[in-house]
C-alpha cells in the first residue's frame, strides 16, 4: 500500500484518488457480484476493512490454485500451457477494490499535457483493454513516451512479484519507419508483431481476413469431428444432411445450421448497438460511428472496417427483432422452423437415460431409412436378404423389432 501512495509519479490529486478506505457499501457491491451476500456479508466487511488498515493479509487467502491446460496436441515447453487461476474470494474482492480505485486515477492522467490518447479512443478516455489474463496497452509511436510505459510495467513487477511473459508479449507500430520500429522494439526488448495475430487460437486482423486464415481452425475442427462422423452418420446412408440439421422436435438430430446460427449471432450485436447495450464495444461504436444517428438509417463509411460493415449490412434481415426488449438466439432460431412440420416421435429421439447409439438407429427406423438386408438387396448389394438371428424370413425392420425369434 506505501508504494502505491508514495510513487513519485503521482501527483497529488491522484494520490487523494488512491485514499484506499471503502465504505461497507463498496465492498457488499463487489463482493455482490462473486458471493452470496446475506450469509458472509459481515464477516467479509470485518476482513477487508482490517487488511486495509494494517496492510497484511493471511497466506491462506492469497493463495491461488493453478491448472495448465494445454494449447496444443502434444505440449513440449510451458509455453504450450495456458494456466486458469483459482483466486481466493476475499483476495479477489481486494483485487477488485484497489482497480475501482486506479480507474479513478486514468482520468487524471489523461487531462496531463504529456498524455494524449488515440484519436477514436478520446471520446471514451481508452488507453487500454484487457481481455481475462491478456493486457493492451496504446501509446504514441514515440521513443520517449514508450519507454516511460514500459519503466512502469517494470516498477509493477518489482512490487508486485507479477511480470510479462516476453515470449507472449509483442510490440505493434503503424505510421513509423523501419528504423525507428527496430530502434524501439530494441530498447524496450520486445519483439515486433505482426498481423493476423493468434487469440485463444482465433486469427485476428484489422483488415478483411480471407478464407485461408482460419485453414487451421477448420483442421481443428475436421479432426474433431472426424471420429464422430465415422461412428454416427456413417450410419445415416442417404439421409439428407438438412434433415440432419433439422432441429429434433422437426425430426431431426439438432445439428444447428451454422450459417443460420452465425447471421442471427451477427444480428445480435446490431440488436446491442440499436438498444444501446450497455458495453464498452457498444459505446465505442456510438462514439466513432453512429454519433447520435438513428442506428437503422446508418450506413457505414467507406473508412469502416470489413466486420463492422457486414453487422451494418445485416441489422435489415431481423429487423423484426430489433425493437424487442430482449433477443435470444435459441428462441430466434426455433422460431425459423416453426412452419415446418413436427414430428410426434420426437421424445423418444431426445430420452437422455437411453444409449446414444440406440437412439440414433431409433431416429433412423423412424425416418424409414435404417439400411436392413432387405434394403441392401434391393439396391444390389447383397443377394441374399435373409435374418442372420433366424435365418428363415427376410431381414426387414417389422422382423428385427417385433417378430424374429432366438
Amino acid at each position: 500500500m506505501n508504494v502505491i501512495r508514495t510513487c513519485p509519479e503521482l501527483i497529488e490529486e491522484m494520490r487523494s484518488l488512491l485514499d484506499l478506505s471503502f465504505s461497507n457499501e463498496q465492498i457488499k457491491e463487489t463482493m455482490w457480484s462473486i458471493s452470496s451476500w446475506p450469509v458472509i456479508g459481515n464477516d467479509i466487511v470485518e476482513v477487508i476493512c482490517c487488511f486495509f488498515r494494517i496492510g497484511k493479509l493471511l497466506k491462506a487467502w492469497s493463495t491461488t490454485a493453478i491448472t495448465l491446460v494445454p494449447k496444443v496436441a502434444c505440449p513440449t515447453s510451458p509455453g504450450d500451457f495456458r494456466h486458469i487461476s483459482c483466486c481466493n474470494v476475499i483476495y479477489k474482492c481486494i483485487s477488485k477494490l484497489v482497480c475501482s480505485k486506479l480507474k479513478q486515477m486514468l482520468g487524471v492522467v489523461g487531462t496531463r499535457d504529456l498524455f494524449k490518447f488515440h484519436p477514436r479512443c478520446r471520446k471514451m478516455k481508452l488507453n487500454h483493454l484487457c481481455f481475462a489474463d491478456d493486457l493492451m496497452l496504446f501509446s504514441k509511436g514515440d521513443p520517449y513516451l514508450i519507454s516511460p510505459l514500459y519503466q512502469c510495467l517494470d516498477s509493477f513487477s518489482k512490487t508486485s512479484g507479477l511480470s510479462a511473459n516476453k515470449s507472449k508479449s509483442a510490440l505493434f507500430l503503424a505510421g513509423l519507419s523501419r528504423l525507428t520500429k527496430e530502434r524501439i522494439a530494441e530498447s524496450i526488448s520486445l519483439p515486433l508483431g505482426s498481423f493476423p495475430v493468434k487469440y485463444l487460437g482465433v486469427p485476428l486482423n484489422f483488415k478483411r481476413q480471407s478464407a485461408a486464415d482460419f485453414d487451421v481452425i477448420i483442421d481443428k475442427m475436421t479432426a474433431h469431428l472426424r471420429l464422430w462422423y465415422y461412428k454416427n452418420l456413417s450410419y445415416a446412408g442417404n439421409v439428407s444432411w438438412l434433415k440432419v440439421r433439422m432441429p429434433k422436435k422437426n425430426g431431426g438430430l439438432g445439428v444447428w445450421n451454422l450459417e443460420i446460427w452465425n447471421s442471427i449471432t451477427v444480428v445480435k450485436l446490431s440488436w446491442h448497438i440499436s438498444t444501446l447495450y450497455e458495453s464498452l464495444w457498444v459505446r465505442w461504436v456510438h462514439g466513432v460511428y453512429t454519433k447520435g444517428t438513428n442506428w437503422m438509417l446508418f450506413n457505414p463509411p467507406s473508412t469502416a472496417s470489413w466486420s463492422f460493415k457486414k453487422i451494418c449490412n445485416i441489422k435489415h434481415k431481423l429487423a423484426v427483432w430489433m425493437n424487442k426488449h430482449q433477443y435470444s438466439v435459441q428462441v430466434i432460431y426455433s422460431s425459423i422452423f416453426d412452419s415446418t412440420p413436427k414430428v410426434s416421435w420426437d421424445r423418444f429421439v431426445r430420452h437422455r437415460p437411453s444409449v446414444p447409439k440406440a437412439r440414433f438407429i431409433l431416429w433412423l427406423t423412424l425416418l424409414g431409412r435404417l439400411k436392413t438386408r432387405d434394403k441392401l438387396a434391393q439396391m444390389g448389394i447383397i443377394d441374399d436378404d435373409r435374418c442372420p438371428m433366424c435365418n428363415l424370413c427376410p431381414e426387414s425392420v417389422e422382423h428385427i423389432f417385433f417378430s424374429v425369434s432366438l
